[in-house]
């Protein structure tokens, strides 16, 4: 079997879609479009969280990799100091939006993504997980501030 480059979103996507072999990481929502238009097969869910879109591409974990994780997500973040009532009505809204099923299908389902609504607490404390283990993926890599 033959190598393909590793190219960034946009190349990778152009040689898929002129049928050339290419591999890199590229969003969900690119992958769910090439997929549809039969231009682009995902081969592994790098962050880990299966997709009812793609429910036959294995996750990380699934193929053995028991490295650091790759993950991406979105947040809705608060300036400092924000009164804590305004937090928790912030939060409770978001939660009742994204637990709304025409929500959920048109703005989430349907671009592949999917939601994971937690807590301020339990946000905050994934932030300084994510930020520990890539401050341990930089160590490990011998990389230097420059």
């Amino acid at each position: 079997m033959g190598t393909a480059p590793l190219f960034d979103s946009y190349v990778m996507v152009d040689w898929s879609a002129a049928g050339k072999p290419a591999r890199g990481k590229d969003s969900i929502w690119i992958c769910h479009w090439r997929r549809i238009a039969g231009t682009m097969t995902p081969l592994v869910m790098v962050n880990n969280i299966k997709s009812p879109n793609f429910p036959q591409v294995p996750t990380l974990v699934e193929t053995g990799y028991s490295g650091p994780p790759s993950r991406s997500w979105y947040g809705l973040f608060t300036p400092a100091g924000t009164p804590r009532a305004i937090v928790d009505r912030l939060a409770k809204e978001v939660a009742s939006i994204v637990a709304d099923p025409a929500f959920r299908e048109r703005h989430l389902s349907a671009r592949s993504l999917v939601p994971a609504i937690n807590t301020p607490e339990q946000f905050a404390a994934d932030i300084k997980k994510d930020r520990a283990q890539a401050q341990e993926v930089v160590k490990a890599s011998g990389l230097e501030p420059q």
